[in-house]
């Protein structure tokens, strides 16, 4: 390697900087692959935990900093979106512990309940727009990791998944699966059946 007169820099040989450019090319087009794939239902999980989208989109992109600085790092994840959703997980928690969020958060609308609002104001709209406001309802009045139990498995996540992303046993997902869908069907049913 020559030394570089103007900069007293080493210069780097050509063929180097193509393949460390080559490299990174290939690393963000696999991070833009991932992030098109995941983004929506991470965002989608943080925006339960943290109950704010700006928030939620801000800890959704730091994971996938996160994810790049891994890669560039070569550190090897066998399963990216459970590694997405656990780094996720964890960097919500930490921000909910931080004294400048313990705030109180404001409570948005999700996304079911604002398609709701643009529905036609028929008298089957308003039927469905009062069936998903008490199934939502019944789901907000769930325990915290049931309801976290439920939204990671209609992700497409398996049991042994949602274990790892909650730290806790399959088993414990297991239990609160059954005992959300036990007290969603009795509450949805003693509720909805007159509806």
């Amino acid at each position: 390697m020559g030394s570089d007169s103007h900069s007293h820099r080493i210069a780097l040989p050509s063929w180097l900087l193509a393949v460390a450019r080559e490299k990174d090319a290939s690393m963000e087009s696999t991070i833009e692959v991932l992030f098109a794939q995941h983004r929506e239902p991470l965002f989608r999980y943080l925006f339960i935990l943290l109950r704010n989208s700006a928030e939620a989109e801000d800890v959704a992109q730091e994971c996938f900093l996160r994810l790049y600085q891994e890669m560039r790092a070569q550190r090897t994840i066998d399963q990216t979106k459970s590694w997405l959703f656990r780094t996720g997980h964890n960097l919500a928690i930490d921000r909910y512990r931080t004294p400048e969020d313990r705030r109180e958060r404001s409570l948005e609308a999700s996304e079911p309940e604002l398609a709701c609002l643009h529905s036609p104001s028929s008298e089957d709209a308003m039927l469905r727009r009062e069936r998903l406001a008490l199934m939502w309802a019944a789901i907000e009045r769930l325990p915290k990791q049931q309801r976290l139990c439920m939204h990671l498995r209609t992700e497409g996540f398996r049991y042994r998944e949602i274990a790892v992303i909650l730290d806790v046993s399959e088993s414990t997902v297991s239990e609160n699966l059954r005992r959300a869908l036990v007290r969603l069907s009795k509450e949805l049913h003693d509720q909805l059946g007159g509806l």
